[in-house]
């Protein structure tokens, strides 16, 4: 299978604790489970679903996701992880409003017109963030992006995210479920985590590969 892994510093792989990127990220190591798959990385730090961050340009992820499903298509999976910086104070979202980001993503990848000689839109698979670390008051950075509604808001997610895949009919997966946000700036996950998240997601790819016959 040809999957896309679409998110955030997340996937990228920002360590924030070294200020370098994760050899041992979720993309990376995903691509060492899955060999006969072909795992393609798209992670920017700082994207957002659908807000326009007036700090950094070109984080919008519903104006940037067009041309990836193009430029690699065909594609068998699109993989999304995004969200957390929609909690950013700055665009004061709610759990609904991030949610509808999500939505509009969904919306987009199955827009049957984006894909060329008859191929078709992607399996959707969601992976709702993990939420801000319980630690987040003790670091003054994260409380002036995020505040306590940004962390509030984060463990909230992952009903609103379930709904909207129930809805659209899209594959769905927790990473709140068995990782959690390193301590040392509560907002991104170490490489441990990435390790665990990879193997989570592998196994979801195999249960949908099974389901679907790829």
């Amino acid at each position: 299978m040809k999957i896309l892994c679409y998110g955030d510093s997340n996937t990228w792989g920002f360590d924030r604790e070294h200020n370098c990127r994760i050899q041992q990220r979720w993309t990376k190591v995903l691509q060492s489970l899955c060999a006969k798959d072909e795992i393609i990385e798209a992670g920017l730090n700082g994207r957002t679903t659908t807000f326009d961050d007036p700090y950094n340009e070109h984080r919008n992820g519903r104006k940037t996701l067009p041309v990836l499903l193009k430029q690699h298509q065909p594609l068998d999976m699109l993989i999304i992880m995004l969200g957390t910086n929609d909690l950013k104070n700055v665009f004061h979202a709610s759990e609904f409003a991030i949610a509808k980001g999500i939505r509009e993503l969904i919306r987009t990848t199955r827009n049957p017109y984006l894909y060329e000689f008859d191929y078709k839109p992607p399996k959707i698979l969601v992976v709702v963030p993990a939420p801000i670390h319980p630690d987040y008051k003790e670091n003054e950075s994260i409380m002036a992006d995020f505040g306590d509604r940004g962390y509030e808001i984060s463990l909230k997610l992952k009903d609103t995210y379930k709904d909207i895949t129930d809805e659209y009919q899209c594959e769905y997966l927790n990473a709140g479920d068995f990782i959690c946000a390193h301590n040392f700036d509560c907002v991104h996950i170490s490489e441990e985590s990435h390790i665990i998240l990879a193997q989570k997601i592998k196994e979801k790819i195999e249960e949908i590969r099974i389901q679907e016959g790829l």
